[in-house]
């Protein structure tokens, strides 16, 4: 399931052309059959393009499979396109053939390796019908045979196969043949399919012709390959029949093929020239001996068909340059190749200095080297001194035979010669007879005699240690001996060795003035005031051998004891001053360093001299006991210098070649500070106390050297016996001997003398501290080691710091437990660590930890974490860096030309996504989408395009915020954008839409134009049937929507314009709940019922209703007043009868289909429905009444004979009599025919589904009625006739359009049947408004004439009553004057 699943995706994102292959044998012919699809599956010809054993021949009808042969045509995979195909679970197969009447063989056959798959298609000879047969899996068609004679020989035929929805169906010429139905979902899975044309495994070919062969993954429109019968006007071969039926359609036109059947002849029935190997066109022989055996025929000629990358060149395929040409491929040359023939056979170079290799690729030519010799410099020349070389430099011979290549550049003389150029030959000059080598001639560079060295300015002179005989060889001088002019004295000796016959110097000693190790002159290692030494003492620097004092103003090493630790740190060289027993000595305020007698302290040196030859000692003391050891220096089992106390007295004891001491000849005060200065220069130790010299020994032939390492003790020998009492201050270190001035005085504050600063140093005991610089106090009990004041007994000062390097400032080695060292001060564990004993620090709680104990134990954790087995663990759908982060899955898009988006998510949503999780936006404006599910992860989007998007256009995608994955991760909150596909199919329907947007646009002004034209002259008249007669024609036409056929989308969206009650406002379209309505099918929506309720389908008729009856009440009202009784007499009578049956005669068609739909979509089951149901019935009887109401009129006026009693019913009944001429019989059936008219297209809404019968009923009236018109002539105006007869003629010619359309098509209406439609309607429009025109015109002066012939008769009247007067006025005269 998810490999069909992956399948489908695939298919979705395929490419956008939707043929799987297609080649064309009419036109290309040879050893390779060209996929014009561009898909690159080309065909071979046979089973193989190298050989012809199986080959079709190449005629210019197609491929010619010849009777009882085994041609055939293999589709990949091949020998030369090994990729394969797959055909999608839609497609079509084409064929255009044309075969005899040989046996039935196999045209076409696919299958699989298991055989469990097979597409084969034949000829059914005996019935001469299409023979198919589909296998997949368990289901078998078996074969399947077409109707008889369903497959002609001798003549073209169009086969296609299709399989859509499990349906396969087979065509021929268009006609289906043979149909069947696959249970299975049909998809193909396995990885090697064979396709054959003809025959396979030893089967016979189909006898015949294969013209063309088309493969694709959709279901194609049959008009695009087949026409119908076709005189040629277009002929695809050189002769073609008079007629051919079926035509072949290409690129929109039908054509025909010659059908000649006779493979040696071409189409015009000619045989082909004798020296023809194959078939032919016209003269010219289809022989494809080109070089990629792919040929076709262009302008009755054979030209090579380049495939894959070969370029064609005077009719031939030829490779580009670096390319030749193998199995019609080009292949790449060797990189050095400008042209070959095979890969590393170069026949020309790319580098104009190279020449072709006789095995492979170029080399470059004598003097020129090569790199990869792939571009036109890439030989370059050799250095200028070579005849021919492979690197730049280095040469392989030389241009001069007296000369050699060298390793480095170029070449050189051989031994014996010089040159100062060796570029041309003869360059090579012969040296000086000593010179073995030489760059001029006199000058040497290499000697012959190899005791011997050149000499400055000619030939060569003896090494040392040699000196030259008189025949100027070099003889050895004595051992030991560096210069010598004989054999038995030196001059001077090799070091170590000194005098004239070279005695050896102390072994210290490089160079020496004498054999004592204090004469060396110069040392292997260093020299330390005339003594070799390992390395330089502290103080000193090593410089060029030699050790150079750089402290001769200041101290080397300065111990001041101001600190409280395991150690003390002298402040010069950094020495460190160990304690030997972890609780003394210890520090004392003020006072140094505290020895109770039990401890010492020890400093290390490791390959580090402590001491030179030179050097002093300067010690501040305060003694407690008469004897002990103050400092003593060990190395190597003895004792190397030491100061100690006897008996009050100060002995320096010091060891070169034998132990000297020196003894005070004073004492020292105990309890009480003194200052020692103990010097030693070279040979001479002295002693002086408080300032005074008191004693001082000389060494014997030697002096002091220290030991590269030792250990300097403190208050103690080396054995830690004899250990010191007391405090001491300060010990100082010299490289040579101050001024005990600079170091102490006499002018103090309280005592007799102090350090060089002039304060006097503490006399309190250990148990007492200094208060207030004046007498010492006791420390408090608390404190036992002694105390900095009187309330604290530590002495840093930090109170929590248990080791500093001073006493008076907030520095800080090492705090007590629970603290640690942070910039020297102490400080407590911040939250998010813990205290690490063995370390004595504060780390950082593991990660996600908020607080700790250990390292591995977590007490509270941070947010969106929680605490498991001691350790904080982030809650699921986060992850942990400095915080619990919420992990986001992504969401990706793709697109396909189709603009279909595939959405897939890194991680599978916790839930299934609807549209309203998403938001999609189109330039930044929103629109409706489809979603599709495809996998829990994956799903598929179709978006609603709007018709203002372009190719520029970005479609963004959104999903809502708090979207989470089963892994509770969160969703990325960005944005996802994809450039849309403006596609042909985009394009079309865009260009679609315009239209029916100005179509319209169109309809609504023709429509306003008409009923304001009709409408506005009716009122010139007050006649207005020609304004009914608008909304009757108008009514036909948009009513042709809910016919059975599929308008084309402009005139469907024209006709709805048309639709004149929608120019009317509806009162009651929110009387009622639309969602209480029963929606209807699709036809009726477009035709704006969206439900089945009347109030809303016909509330503008029930609001025309309403306000004719208004307009009856206020005149019925106003009538009752006398002043107008008179005056509305006539307006109250049209009420009567005449304007309701003309409003029932105009909404009988629309109300008839409101109600008739309203009832059918009725399902009584709530109030709404109900009411619906009622009102429905009660207007259908009332529509009902109305036509018994005509018909008993009608009946009634037929039969009628005194001419009062048509006067009468003429007048009551005006509606239906009014417009027509009194005289004659068939005068009054023209509503008959209206209402017969719509009441039988209303029933075939109903009751039949029949596409053509409406289209059928609504041409038979308009012409019935067209004719009814034109002989009776039934109107009393003859416009009125005039605009009937031809507004009638206009629709029958607008359904017959229609009609005929649907029958040649078949499908949807064409577009160009639409505009023929409606360019019919704005015809009838301006009948309309013409004859409206003309009607009213006429109307008008039949009223002017008749006005004026009134005003005439009422003159001669005038004139008659004047004439009359006149004459009895006369005769009463003449009467009076007879009387």
């Amino acid at each position: 399931m998810a490999s069909r699943i992956l399948y489908l995706i695939l298919l979705s994102s395929s490419s956008l052309c939707k043929k799987i292959l297609e080649y064309k044998f009419n036109n290309n012919f040879g050893q390779i059959f060209y996929d014009y699809s561009e898909n690159n599956l080309h065909a071979v010809n046979g089973e193989s393009s190298l050989v012809d054993i199986y080959d079709t021949k190449p005629t210019d009808r197609g491929a010619f499979f010849a009777k009882d042969q085994e041609n055939r045509i293999k589709l990949p995979p091949n020998n030369f396109t090994t990729t394969n195909f797959y055909i999608s679970p839609t497609f079509s197969i084409i064929l255009w053939v044309m075969v005899g009447n040989s046996y039935d063989y196999v045209i076409f056959y696919r299958y699989n390796e298991s055989k469990d798959y097979k597409i084969k298609i034949k000829r059914g000879m005996l019935n001469n019908c299409i023979w198919t047969r589909f296998k997949y899996k368990s289901f078998d068609t078996d074969p399947l045979l077409g109707p008889d004679d369903s497959f002609l020989s001798g003549k073209w035929e169009l086969l296609i196969l299709t399989f859509e929805n499990g349906i396969g169906s087979m065509y021929v010429n268009g006609i289906l043949k043979i149909s069947y139905k696959c249970p299975l979902d049909f998809i193909e899975e396995e990885t090697f399919y064979y396709t054959y044309l003809g025959s396979f495994d030893g089967t016979k070919s189909v006898e015949g012709f294969i013209w063309y062969l088309a493969i694709f993954d959709n279901v194609v429109i049959l008009k695009n390959y087949y026409g119908n019968e076709y005189s040629p006007g277009n002929c695809l071969t050189s002769k073609c029949p008079n007629s051919c039926d079926p035509s072949i359609v290409e690129d929109g036109q039908m054509n025909c093929i010659s059908e000649n059947f006779d493979s040696f002849e071409n189409a015009e029935f000619e045989y082909c020239p004798n020296d023809c190997e194959y078939g032919c066109s016209k003269n010219n022989c289809l022989n494809c001996d080109l070089s990629l055996k792919s040929c076709e025929i262009a302008s009755d000629q054979n030209i090579c068909l380049c495939l894959l990358n070969e370029i064609l060149s005077d009719k031939k395929c030829t490779c580009p340059d670096k390319n030749y040409l193998y199995l019609c491929e080009c292949l790449s040359c060797h990189p050095d190749c400008a042209t070959c023939e095979q890969e590393n056979k170069c026949l020309e170079c790319i580098d104009n200095n190279s020449s072709p290799h006789t095995i492979e690729g170029c080399k470059c030519n004598d003097g020129y080297y090569f790199e990869p010799l792939s571009e036109s410099t890439s030989c370059n020349p050799c250095h200028e001194e070579c005849s021919k070389c492979e690197e730049a430099l280095i040469c392989l011979t030389c241009k001069d035979n007296n000369a050699s290549p060298t390793d480095t550049q170029g070449c050189k003389c051989n031994d014996g010669f010089y040159s100062l150029n060796l570029t041309t030959p003869f360059s090579c000059l012969s040296c000086h007879e000593e010179c073995k080598i030489c760059d001029q001639q006199n000058h040497c560079l290499i000697c012959i005699d190899e005791n011997s060295n050149p000499h400055e300015y000619q030939g060569c002179q003896c090494n040392d240690n040699y000196y030259k005989s008189l025949d100027n060889k070099c003889i050895p001088c004595i051992e030991n001996c560096l210069k010598c002019d004989n054999s038995i004295s030196c001059l001077q000796c090799y070091p170590p060795y000194h005098g004239d016959f070279c005695d050896f110097c102390h072994s210290s000693c490089i160079t020496c003035s004498g054999p004592s190790y204090y004469e060396c002159i110069q040392c292997s290692q260093y020299n330390l005031d005339g003594v070799c030494v390992e390395d330089c003492p502290l103080g000193f620097i090593k410089s060029s051998n030699t050790c150079e004092n750089i402290n001769l103003s200041s101290p080397t090493i300065k111990f001041t004891f101001t600190s409280v630790g395991d150690y003390f740190e002298d402040s010069i060289s950094l020495l460190k001053a160990y304690k030997i027993t972890e609780t003394a000595p210890f520090s004392a305020y003020l006072r140094g360093v505290y020895f109770p007698g039990q401890g010492s302290l020890k400093v290390e040196l490791i390959n580090q001299m402590m001491l030179s030859s030179t050097f002093t000692f300067s010690l501040w003391i305060n003694p407690q006991y008469y004897s002990s050891c103050i400092i003593d220096k060990f190395s190597n089992n003895s004792t190397q210098f030491k100061v100690f106390i006897i008996n009050y007295k100060i002995i320096t004891q010091i060891q070169t070649d034998n132990i000297y001491q020196v003894e005070s000849y004073i004492s020292v005060n105990t309890n009480y500070w003194n200052h020692i200065l103990i010097s030693v220069n070279k040979k001479v130790i002295s002693l002086t106390i408080n300032k005074i010299y008191t004693n001082q020994t000389s060494f014997s032939d030697t002096v002091f050297i220290d030991s590269l390492s030792s250990d300097f003790f403190i208050g103690s020998d080396n054995d830690i016996k004899n250990t010191y009492i007391g405090f001491i201050y300060i010990i100082e270190s010299f490289t040579y001997i101050p001024n005990i001035e600079f170091l102490t005085t006499n002018f103090c504050d309280n005592c007799d003398l102090c350090p060089a600063d002039g304060i006097c140093i503490p006399l309190c005991m250990i148990y007492e501290y200094l208060y207030n610089t004046i007498k010492c106090e006791n420390c408090p009990e608390t404190c036992p080691i002694g105390c900095k004041s009187n309330n604290q007994c530590n002495l840093c000062a930090d109170p929590t710091c248990i080791s500093c390097p001073s006493l008076n400032e907030l520095t800080c080695y090492e705090c007590m437990a629970g603290y640690e060292v942070a910039n020297s001060t102490c400080r407590t564990c911040k939250k998010g660590e813990y205290y690490e004993k063995d370390s004595k620090i504060c780390k950082e709680c593991l990660e996600g930890c908020l607080a700790c104990i250990s390292e591995f134990i977590c007490t509270e954790c941070i947010e969106n974490s929680r605490l498991l087995d001691n350790k904080c663990k982030c809650d699921q759908g986060y992850f942990l860096t400095q915080k619990c982060e919420r992990k986001i899955f992504i969401a990706k898009i793709s697109i396909t030309e189709d603009n279909i988006i595939t959405l897939l998510f890194s991680e599978e949503p916790n839930k299934i996504l609807i549209p309203k999780n998403i938001q999609i936006f189109i330039d930044k404006k929103s629109i409706d989408f489809t979603l599709n599910i495809l996998t829990s992860s994956s799903y598929t989007i179709i978006p609603n395009l709007p018709n203002t998007y372009t190719e520029n256009s970005i479609l963004t995608l959104s999903i809502y915020k708090n979207l989470t994955s089963i892994y509770n991760s969160l969703i990325s909150n960005e944005t996802i954008s994809i450039h849309l596909f403006l596609t042909e199919e985009s394009k079309a329907k865009r260009d679609e839409e315009k239209k029916v947007e100005n179509a319209k646009k169109v309809a609504k002004l023709g429509s306003v134009a008409s009923i304001t034209a009709t409408l506005g002259l009716s009122f010139l008249t007050l006649d207005f049937t020609s304004f009914f007669y608008f909304l009757n024609g108008a009514e036909i036409f948009y009513t042709t929507i809910l016919f059975n056929i599929d308008l084309n989308l402009i005139l469907s969206k024209f006709l709805l314009s048309l639709k004149v009650p929608d120019y009317i406002p509806n009162i009651y379209k929110n009387a009622v709940d639309i969602n209480k309505g029963r929606q209807m099918n699709l036809k009726l929506q477009d035709f704006g019922f969206e439900t089945n309720l009347i109030i809303l389908n016909s509330g503008v008729h029930i609001t025309v209703l309403t306000i004719i009856i208004a307009i009856f009440i206020i005149i019925k009202f106003l009538s009752s007043f006398k002043c107008l009784e008179k005056t509305l007499e006539k307006p109250l009578s049209m009420f009567k009868y005449g304007i309701f049956l003309r409003f029932w005669l105009q909404t009988y068609y629309e109300l008839l289909i409101v109600t008739t739909f309203g009832l059918k979509y009725n399902n009584w089951e709530n109030t709404t429905q109900i009411a619906n149901g009622i009102i429905c019935i009660i207007v259908l009887m009332a529509q009902v009444l109305g036509l018994y109401i005509f018909t008993y009129t009608l009946l009634k006026r037929l039969f009628a004979k005194s001419e009062e009693e048509i006067e009468a019913l003429e007048a009551k009944y005006n509606t239906f009599f009014g417009e027509f001429d009194r005289n004659g019989i068939f005068n009054k059936f023209f509503y008959a025919l209206y209402l017969l008219r719509r009441t039988v297209l209303v029933l075939t809404f109903h009751f039949s589904k029949d596409k053509g019968l409406q289209l059928a009923i609504s041409v038979s009236f308009s012409f019935i009625i067209s004719f009814y018109v034109a002989s009776v002539r039934m109107f009393k105006t003859k416009t009125a006739n005039f605009y009937h007869f031809t507004n009638e003629m206009t629709t029958a010619v607008f359904f017959s359009v229609v009609l005929g359309d649907l029958l040649y098509e078949k499908d949807k209406m064409s577009e160009k049947a639409a505009m023929v439609c409606i360019y019919l309607i704005i015809v009838a429009w301006i009948l309309s408004i013409f004859c409206s025109l003309m009607g009213n015109l006429a109307t008008v002066i039949e009223k002017i004439k008749t006005c004026i012939m009134k005003k005439r008769r009422i003159q001669n009247q005038e004139e008659c009553v004047t004439v009359h007067e006149r004459d009895i006025n006369g005769r009463t005269k003449e009467t009076i004057g007879l009387d």
